[in-house]
């Protein structure tokens, strides 16, 4: 979490975003953010959130939000400490 903050941020609404523009240079239990512009975190090692992923129109996998979802869960603990 970001100072006083329950979430990664000031702009924060959840894994979609929005974010502050340097969110993920202040969190960097973060993951970078798809180098697309959908605000969604980047997935493993790939630049992007998922294989469909054209920009902050989607389309995007079927899976994408939960597993953005997932991923901003397992930095939140250590976002936390």
């Amino acid at each position: 979490a970001f100072g006083g903050y329950p979430t990664c941020c000031t702009h924060c609404r959840g894994p979609d975003g929005p974010h502050t523009h340097d969110c993920s240079s202040k969190n960097p239990t973060l993951k970078p953010p798809c180098e697309r512009g959908c605000g969604r975190p980047r997935y493993g090692n790939f630049k992007t959130c998922c294989t469909h992923c054209r920009g902050p129109e989607g389309p995007h996998a079927g899976d994408c939000a939960e597993k953005a979802r997932q991923q901003a869960e397992a930095a939140a603990p250590a976002a936390a400490a």
